[in-house]
């Protein structure tokens, strides 16, 4: 701190500075500093020019010892603080004065007491209700303050106190009395004597502070006691000035006494819930506002507006009470009122109805538990629309409606790819809920209203438009039917034609009976279709007739079976059908979305159940499919309970398949093939094989061996992947020691991964092209051939020094190839060698090979493998195999590149 001559100040100076110096320390520090009345009044003794030269000295801003910002801006600030806080009620069995504010609300009941939040509040005053407007009926008594401002020749503005003899001393008019007046009549008084007496002049009459009064709020009050209030104050404002009413205490029977009796009893529902404030009487000195504790509850809940629990007035009716809850709910149900009461014996239930007189007039008792039951919400007089339409919905029934009645255009109702040959109408039959449907033509119905295809509707129906496209579960199991044909070299048409009807149940159960959830997670799905830059929703009859179906089963009894059919085979979408009244083999076949064209019209077969003494058979029975679907045809039969239609397919029908042919062929490509052509007969049709062609070496890759081969990598992937880890804990948990790395062997497993499969199938394919039928090879769809050019090459690989392909020489044995490489590794089974032909067979030589000759040991592009000693495997049981796969896969990319 800067030093300061004291000798050129005076006394009053220097205990000037000493108090400034003192502000300043504190105001250096974190503490808060109020200066002292007689540090200002020391230093506001001095001169203004001493008082800015010393401030401007220490850095004291001047401001803080200004009259504005002193004691009387505190004391205003004071008055000015808010003398009733927010608070939030405890809501609990006891009372809310013994509970912690800052607790939880209730939350033990869903319901809460009514209206103790409304006045709820924490007092921080005895004295809290000030500036209150002053209505014209106010009685002006001693203690009350004016205000007069007087205006027109003279302007004076006067604050004139009502004495204890209830006069005020008006200057220039002298003593006047006013106690007693009205606030009203006391402005008419002054007003006509300032006019009389003060001529010129005009007068304004306010009322400033006024007086205060004692109450006390006693009782069941949030915070009771002694309150001085302002002498407007009524009820209402002094149990607001008490923190509101204890949660025990009665909202509906407040008693107001005076002089000690009882002048008023106050409901405050009549002000909360009418808006009725005619019991808020006007509060005098002395008035006691006693609150006792509360009478009789119900709990209102359900369907009202204002569901809570209730005070009850002795005699008060259900009606009452309802309406105290603000009325029933439009969803609220008047004639279903449920009133629970707990006897000595017991809950006694009552059912009330609010059109009945005597049951509007209900006593309610302490304790009852109303409850207004919601209305029925079922829907009772609709037509119901599902699948393919732009509305799908529920609309209203009249009578004699009909389809086209809903479905009135075939463009403004219906999505795009609709199938318009097949519908279904749902339709209960019984209090119960049991169905019966109804097919019909969709197209006919709409765009020919006369005709039987436009049903006449009940009330309930539903119908079902279905799209033409699959869904995913449709597709699914057309693509497994697909390349189930493909991979099987058997004809299509040997399907069991004796399909017991427990083969059909079960089929249908696996296939259609899906679950609930399943059902509704798969009709969320949607299927992509190709339509104008949009994704219709999936209206398959999958998803659709699975309800259906479902339901019909659940229904069936021993004296009604199920009833539902099922359709197999060349048509367009196979599965189970309702069996719908008056059904038939056409309508099934259009059920089923019509034929494909690989249909067999010339017969079809019919599986039919009948029970003979108690016992189930089955009878299968052919007949000629294209009658049958004739229009109008006599052989058109009539369908039962879980028949079973098998459409055949043409015999030896097949898509179009085709194989490729690559590699060394005159002419290279793509050939459609038919069922039964084997590889000789395309490579004539291709020319036969180039002059530089090997056919020792020729790949033949068949699709479904790819996928037997995929799933094999697969496993021995997941296997080695097992018994490395279990190799690693050995490792972790033993001293013995182990000559195979984890690390070479997870090598195998990193090839095993990308490792693409060939899917080969070993052929002789120079004994095929010498017109070997033995040898000769039936093409399926999707084979494809590939014949190297002739490499004189022989490779070694395995565990050799270094691995490495050599030329061909005739004159060479296994073990001058070996040699080549580099010899053996340490680890390597000399005893198990053996060759991979160029063709994917495999030799397994004997000892006399290793050191001997003979012409028909080594070709070219064979392949000689050196595998592992099995010592140094630490029981990787699947090592050799993974190896030898990868070896033989090596063998044909490289006869493919």
């Amino acid at each position: 701190m800067r030093k300061i001559s004291i000798k050129v100040l005076d006394h009053t100076l220097k205990k000037a500075v000493f108090a400034l110096c003192g502000l300043i320390l504190f105001t250096g520090t974190a503490m808060a500093f109020t200066p002292t009345a007689s540090q200002i009044s020391e230093f506001k003794s001095l001169p203004k020019s001493e008082q800015m030269a010393l401030a401007k000295q220490y850095g004291v801003d001047l401001s803080q010892f200004s009259p504005s910002t002193g004691s009387d801006a505190q004391s205003a600030k004071a008055n000015s603080a808010p003398t009733i806080l927010p608070r939030t009620v405890n809501y609990q069995d006891k009372s809310q004065r013994s509970q912690d504010l800052s607790s939880q609300p209730y939350q033990s009941q869903k319901l809460k007491p009514f209206g103790y939040d409304v006045f709820a509040g924490q007092p921080t005053s005895n004295t809290p209700l000030n500036d209150i407007p002053v209505p014209n009926d106010y009685v002006i008594g001693p203690g009350d303050e004016i205000k007069i401002q007087i205006y027109g020749k003279d302007n004076h503005s006067y604050s004139l106190d009502v004495g204890r003899n209830g006069e005020i001393d008006f200057p220039g008019l002298g003593p006047i009395s006013v106690a007693g007046q009205s606030f009203h009549e006391l402005k008419q008084a002054l007003t006509v004597r300032v006019s009389e007496q003060m001529i010129g002049n005009k007068i304004s009459v306010s009322m400033g502070t006024l007086r205060t009064i004692p109450v006390f709020v006693l009782g069941d009050a949030y915070q009771p006691g002694a309150y001085n209030v302002n002498s407007l104050t009524t009820v209402s404002q002094a149990l607001i000035a008490a923190g509101g009413i204890d949660t025990v205490g009665t909202l509906r029977n407040i008693e107001v006494k005076r002089h000690g009796k009882l002048v008023e009893r106050f409901d405050l529902y009549q002000m909360l819930l009418n808006g009725n404030s005619k019991q808020d009487i006007r509060l005098r000195a002395g008035d006691v506002v006693f609150i006792p504790a509360k009478g009789a509850t119900v709990n209102i809940n359900g369907a009202v507006q204002r569901p809570a629990i209730y005070e009850l007035k002795s005699g008060e009716t259900l009606s009452q009470a309802i309406h105290d809850a603000g009325g029933i709910t439009a969803t609220g149900s008047q004639n279903h009122i449920t009133v629970k009461r707990q006897t000595n014996s017991g809950i006694k239930v009552f059912t009330l109805n609010l059109a009945e007189h005597a049951d509007r007039d209900f006593k309610l008792e302490n304790g009852d538990s109303l409850k207004i039951n919601d209305k029925n919400t079922q829907l009772t007089s609709y037509i119901q629309v599902k699948g393919a339409v732009v509305r799908p919905g529920d609309y209203q029934f009249h009578k004699g409606m009909h389809i086209s009645d809903v479905l009135n255009s075939v463009n403004s109702s219906l999505r795009d790819h609709v199938d318009l040959n097949y519908a279904l109408l749902v339709r209960q039959i019984d209090m119960q809920g049991d169905i019966v449907t109804y097919q019909f033509n969709l197209k006919d119905a709409i765009t020919n209203p006369k005709s039987a295809a436009n049903l006449a509707l009940q009330n309930r129906d539903e119908i079902l438009v279905f799209s033409e496209a699959q869904s995913a579960l449709d597709q699914n199991n057309a693509s497994a039917n697909s390349t189930s044909s493909d991979t099987n070299s058997a004809d299509a048409n040997s399907v069991t034609s004796n399909s017991s009807s427990s083969d059909l149940s079960n089929q249908k159960n696996q296939h259609t009976s899906l679950s609930k959830d399943s059902l509704k997670s798969l009709s969320l799905q949607s299927l992509e279709k190709k339509t104008i830059g949009e994704k219709s929703s999936d209206y398959s009859r999958t998803v659709l007739l699975a309800p259906v179906i479902d339901e019909l089963r659940q229904q069936a009894t021993p004296s009604q079976p199920v009833q539902v059919v099922e359709v197999s085979g060349a048509v367009r979408y196979p599965g189970v059908y309702p069996l719908s009244v008056n059904y038939k083999l056409s309508d099934l076949i259009t059920a089923a979305g019509g034929l494909v064209e690989s249909a067999d019209l010339r017969t079809g077969e019919v599986s039919r159940v009948a029970i003979v003494n108690g016992q189930q058979h089955i009878t299968h029975k052919n007949f000629e499919l294209g009658k049958a679907l004739n229009v109008n045809s006599a052989d058109d039969f009539k369908l039962q309970s879980k028949d079973r239609i098998n459409v055949f397919m043409k015999p030896e029908w097949r898509e179009e398949s085709t194989v490729t042919l690559d590699g060394a062929v005159k002419f290279p490509g793509t050939y459609t093939i038919q069922q039964g052509e084997t590889l000789d007969d395309v490579i004539k049709r291709a020319g036969g094989l180039t002059r530089f062609a090997y056919a020792d070496g020729a790949v033949l890759s068949r699709v479904s061996l790819k996928k037997s081969e995929a799933a094999k990598l697969q496993m021995l992937k997941s296997q080695m992947q097992q018994e490395i880890a279990e190799l690693t804990l050995r490792r972790q948990t033993s001293v013995a020691s182990y000559p195979t790395s984890p690390n070479e062997a997870m090598k195998v497993v990193d090839k095993l991964q990308t490792a693409k499969p060939i899917g080969r199938l070993v052929i002789n394919l120079p004994a095929i092209l010498k017109g070997n039928k033995q040898d000769d090879v039936m093409l399926q769809n999707g084979d494809t051939l590939y014949v190297p050019v002739k490499q004189n090459v022989i490779s070694v690989v395995g565990q050799v020094q270094f691995p490495a392909s050599f030329v061909y020489d005739p004159r060479e044995s296994l073990s001058d190839y070996i040699s080549k490489a580099g010899g053996t590794k340490v680890q390597a089974d000399k005893d198990r060698m053996y060759v991979i032909r160029a063709n994917g067979s495999v030799m397994l030589p004997n000892n006399s090979y290793w050191f001997s000759r003979k012409d028909d040991s080594l070709h070219p592009g064979d392949t000689i493998v050196v595998p592992i000693n099995s010592n140094y495997l630490d029981s990787l049981s699947v090592w050799s195999t993974a190896t030898q796969m990868l070896y033989q896969m090596g063998v044909a990319w490289k006869a493919v590149q």
